[in-house]
């Protein structure tokens, strides 16, 4: 129940979570673990996930940290516009 630290709070903002949001010291440990299990397995950072469903792309936390940024790659080339011919809805990668 005690404040999470300042220490977990830069961490989770490295991470891509918004600390603000963070009550605890208890959900702020969860959270990191959470964020260093998802390193491990090579998935997608909460950054990557928050920017690609911004662009109506589905089950972006289920990709892996190379296929998000390869998308995201495409879609900074395309100065920040989902390219043509990708339908964000329906786009499996691959």
């Amino acid at each position: 129940m005690a404040p999470p630290s300042e220490q977990q709070l830069g961490s989770l903002e490295n991470g891509g979570i918004r600390p603000d949001e963070i009550e605890c010291a208890g959900k702020a440990a969860k959270l990191l673990d959470r964020l260093a299990a998802r390193r491990t397995e090579g998935l997608t950072t909460p950054k990557q996930i928050r920017l690609l469903e911004q662009r109506g792309f589905r089950n972006v936390g289920t990709w892996t940290l190379e296929q998000a940024k390869q998308m995201i790659d495409r879609i900074a080339a395309n100065r920040w516009h989902v390219p043509r011919g990708v339908n964000p809805q329906e786009y499996i990668p691959e």
